[in-house]
C-alpha cells in the first residue's frame, strides 16, 4: 500500500485470495481479492507485485468494494508491479475495503526441465512490507489448470499443496 512521507500506512490483510488461471497460450489470468483493515492514514494507493513486467497496463481492471477504479500505473515503489490509485474509494482509517484486481501475465507456463511431458508454472502472491502489516491474515492461492488436466497430474516442487480439487463441467471436461 502507498508510500507518502506524510502518511502512516498501518493495516491488516485479514483475507487475500489469488486465483491464477492457466490459458492455452501459456499466459495466466490473475485475479486478486485483497481485504484491507485500515489502522493508519487513508489507504489511497495500493502497490501489487506482478510475476513479470510484460502485462498490458491498459487491460488491467480494478475495483474497490465493487466500485471501478481506473488510475492504474506502473509502480514507483516496487520493482515489478502496479500501483492502483483508489481515488474516491480510498479506505479510511478504522474501515475495511476489498481491492479486486485482474490482469493477464504472458509467458508464465514453461517446459518442465525435470520431465518433458510436463509443463511448469511458478507463481508467488504479492506481499506487503512487514513494517506496514499489523497482524497476520489468511492468504489463499488457487491455480486453475487447463481443461483435461487431472488432479493427480498436478505436482509441486518446493511448497506442498494443502488441497486439490476438480470441477466437472457439463461437457465432461474438468478443471483442476
Amino acid at each position: 500500500a502507498g508510500r507518502g512521507l506524510q502518511q502512516t500506512y498501518r493495516f491488516s490483510v485479514p483475507e487475500m485470495l489469488m486465483v491464477v488461471t492457466v490459458q492455452p497460450d501459456a499466459s495466466t489470468h490473475i485475479a486478486y481479492d485483497i481485504t484491507f483493515q485500515n489502522q493508519g492514514s487513508p489507504i489511497d494507493v495500493v502497490d501489487v507485485g506482478t510475476p513479470n513486467d510484460d502485462y498490458d497496463l491498459s487491460r488491467i481492471e480494478a475495483s474497490v468494494d465493487g466500485e471501478p477504479v481506473y488510475d492504474i500505473r506502473e509502480s514507483t515503489y516496487i520493482d515489478v508491479g502496479v500501483e492502483v490509485h483508489l481515488g474516491a474509494y480510498a479506505i479510511p482509517p478504522g474501515e475495511s475495503g476489498t481491492l479486486h484486481l485482474e490482469f493477464v501475465s504472458p509467458d508464465m507456463v514453461y517446459a518442465d526441465t525435470t520431465n518433458e511431458e510436463n509443463a511448469s508454472l511458478q507463481i508467488t502472491p504479492t506481499w506487503f512490507d512487514s513494517e506496514l502489516i499489523q497482524s497476520p491474515g489468511n492468504i489463499e492461492v488457487r491455480v486453475r489448470t487447463l481443461p483435461g488436466v487431472a488432479p493427480d497430474n498436478v505436482l509441486y516442487q518446493d511448497e506442498p499443496f494443502t488441497g486439490k480439487y476438480h470441477d466437472f463441467k457439463a461437457d465432461g471436461t474438468y478443471h483442476c
